[in-house]
Order: C-alpha cells, then sequence, then structure tokens
C-alpha cells in the first residue's frame, strides 16, 4: 500500500511538472486524483453539517418520544447525503468528470474514431429517454437526477397523457412493456459496445477506469458511508428493540414449556401400610417404623387414591385456564394456555372426588362451577 502511494504520487508530481508539454495526458492522470480527494473532503463536510445541525440530537429526541419499537420513520434519515450529488462538491465533481469525458472524445477524434461517439451519443440519449419512461410507466422519479422537478413534472403530466390516453387504449399493455424492453436492452448493448470502443483507442482504457472508480468511491460508497454514520443511533435502538423482543419471546417460551411440564400434577399420595387381616406381624412392624421415620399419619384407604393437582398461572396474563372437554369416550379436563392443551384429569374422576384442583399461587381449591365446557 505505501508503494502504491508512493507510485501515485510520483505520477502526479511528474504529471504537473509535464503540464505545459502534455496537457491532455497530464490532466487525465491527474483529474480521478482530484475528484477521490474532493470526494473525501465532501464527505467531511456534509457529516460535519449533519452533526452541526443537531443531527444526532433529533434522533434521541425522537427515541425518547416513540421508544425503541416506534417511530422508526421519524427516526431514520437521509441526513446530509444529498449534499453529496447536489451541493457545491459534488457540482465540482461532476465538471471534472465531464472534463475527462471531453478528452476521451477529443482522443477519439484525433484517431478518426468518430462512429463511436455517435454510437455513445446515441446510448446515451436512449438511456435518459427510458428512465423517464420508467418514471412514466411505473410512478417513479429517477428522472429527477437530471432534470428539475418542476420540469420532471411538466413533462410528466403531458407524456404521462400521451401515454395512457392515447396509446395504451389502442396498443395492448404487454406490447408496450416489450418495446421498453427491447429498447432498454438495445441502449445497453450500444452503450457497452461504444464504451469498448472507445477504451481501445490510446490509453482511454486505463483512464475510463480510473475515472469510473473514483466517480463510484466519491459518489456512491462515500453517501453510503455517512448514511450509515448517521442512522447510527436509531440503528443501535433498533438492534436493542430486537434483542429486547427475542427476550421477551424467550422468557414466554421457557414459561410456557413449564406450564405443560409441571403438572399433570404433584400427588398428594401418601403410601399407607395397611393393617389386613392375613398380614405377618414382621410386616405389621416393618409397616410402623416406616410410618414413624417419615412422621406421616397413616391414612385411610380412601384419603390414598386422592389425587390433588397444582395449576400454575391460572387466569393471569399468559397463563393457564381450565375447561372441561368432549373427548372419543371420555370428558376431560384440560389446561390451555392459549396454544396447546394437557389433560389433568377426566370429568367423572373430578366429580367423584379422586382428583382435587388447585390454584398453586394461592392455595384455593377450584370448584366445579369455575370449570365451564370450552366451547
Amino acid at each position: 500500500m505505501r508503494e502504491q502511494i508512493a507510485d501515485i504520487c510520483r505520477k502526479a508530481k511528474y504529471s504537473i511538472k509535464n503540464f505545459s508539454s502534455d496537457p491532455v495526458n497530464s490532466l487525465e492522470y491527474l483529474i480521478p486524483i482530484a475528484i477521490f480527494l474532493i470526494g473525501i473532503i465532501n464527505g467531511i463536510v456534509t457529516q460535519r453539517a449533519f452533526t452541526h445541525n443537531g443531527g444526532y440530537g433529533a434522533q434521541m429526541n425522537a427515541i425518547r418520544e416513540y421508544g425503541l419499537f416506534d417511530g422508526y420513520s421519524e427516526k431514520f434519515t437521509t441526513g446530509t447525503t444529498g449534499l453529496i450529488i447536489h451541493g457545491f462538491w459534488g457540482r465540482v465533481i461532476l465538471i471534472l468528470a465531464g472534463i475527462q469525458l471531453i478528452l476521451i472524445f477529443y482522443k477519439c477524434i484525433k484517431n478518426n474514431a468518430h462512429l463511436f461517439i455517435l454510437l455513445l451519443a446515441v446510448s446515451g440519449l436512449l438511456t435518459v429517454f427510458q428512465i423517464f419512461m420508467t418514471d412514466c410507466l411505473f410512478a417513479s422519479e429517477f428522472s429527477t437526477v437530471y432534470m428539475g422537478r418542476e420540469t420532471f413534472e411538466i413533462c410528466y403530466e403531458k407524456v404521462s397523457g400521451i401515454l395512457y390516453n392515447n396509446i395504451l387504449e389502442v396498443v395492448p399493455d404487454i406490447l408496450v412493456v416489450a418495446v421498453y424492453a427491447v429498447i432498454s436492452i438495445g441502449a445497453v448493448i450500444v452503450f457497452l459496445f461504444s464504451i469498448y470502443g472507445i477504451s481501445m483507442i490510446e490509453n482511454n482504457g486505463r483512464t475510463i477506469k480510473n475515472t469510473a472508480l473514483v466517480l463510484a468511491f466519491s459518489m456512491i460508497l462515500v453517501p453510503l458511508v455517512l448514511l450509515f454514520l448517521q442512522n447510527v443511533v436509531p440503528l443501535l435502538s433498533g438492534v436493542l428493540a430486537v434483542v429486547l423482543m427475542v427476550a421477551i419471546i424467550v422468557i414466554c417460551f421457557v414459561t410456557f414449556i413449564g406450564g405443560l411440564t409441571e403438572g399433570g400434577g404433584e400427588t398428594a399420595q401418601a403410601k399407607s401400610v395397611r393393617n389386613e387381616s392375613g398380614s405377618s406381624p414382621k410386616r405389621e412392624k416393618a409397616a410402623a417404623a416406616y410410618s414413624n421415620m417419615k412422621g406421616e399419619r397413616k391414612m385411610t384407604e380412601k384419603e390414598s387414591k386422592i389425587r390433588r393437582v397444582y395449576v400454575t398461572d391460572l387466569n393471569d396474563i399468559g397463563g393457564c385456564e381450565l375447561f372441561r372437554v368432549h373427548g372419543m369416550l371420555k370428558d376431560y379436563i384440560v389446561r390451555y394456555n392459549g396454544v396447546a392443551e394437557g389433560k389433568i384429569c377426566t370429568v367423572e374422576e373430578f366429580q367423584s372426588g379422586k382428583v382435587h384442583i388447585y390454584d398453586k399461587a394461592t392455595g384455593r381449591e377450584i370448584p366445579g362451577s369455575e370449570i365451564p365446557w370450552k366451547k
């Protein structure tokens, strides 16, 4: 990189030194360098103008007013990127590009290559015409790049009137679009052919390549970089909003999975040792020892069959609801979280008292009157 910069500086110094004896080649080499440097200056000036005019402050105020999740049409901006083309330095760049084009045409005329200039002019006119027709057919405004808005609106109104009131009433739409496509493709082919022919004359190829690269840098890359820098605040707020949304979705998903897996219930069955008539004294003694060790009271056979189910987040926002549903063979009580159902027990088991359902948050038992049939 250092050697390349040194070589460019050496050639630029040589071109300046020999300007009086060979102005055409000297200008052809110096103009791309000038466009490149002016492009950098143009970017710095327009970014400074955005900062000085309170661009970032306005975006911060928009974030305070609309929050993270709203108002992005007010937060994002084109900033001062329009000055890249329409500002003073942008006009200087276009003037230098025009001078370069004149030098290229001069070499073509000097080498009797008038045909390529004519083809380039024809393709240029066709391209301008097709851009305008694109605006008329598809209601765009690309032509405002090379003509004033007032002129564009007058021409657009007249041409659109002729197109829609006269031509499209007689000619099928598909035929108009086909002619439009053929002319567009023809203009591109003629343009590429003429550029290829012009680049073959003397060292025009290198000149065209260097000029095209610095124009792309100054008129495309620099505005894109500025557009990013001038919208970095809303971009960061957007990233933060996405992170928060993902976090909320993950939390809701984890809560949802936990609600499904947590209880087909917590059984409060405690095993009791039954005193059967045929049991041995050794078994009775072991059962008594087990009961004493656990510190549990002996339960009756009926109590041991009772199942208690505790429902989390009952009737809360994002929580669960209880419903009775009709099954193929039996009716069931289900837990529904807005997405999926989870069976708790049959309606028969609930009504017979074999299953008791509780709100886990309050410990309150849910009566059957609070469990409706699902519609």
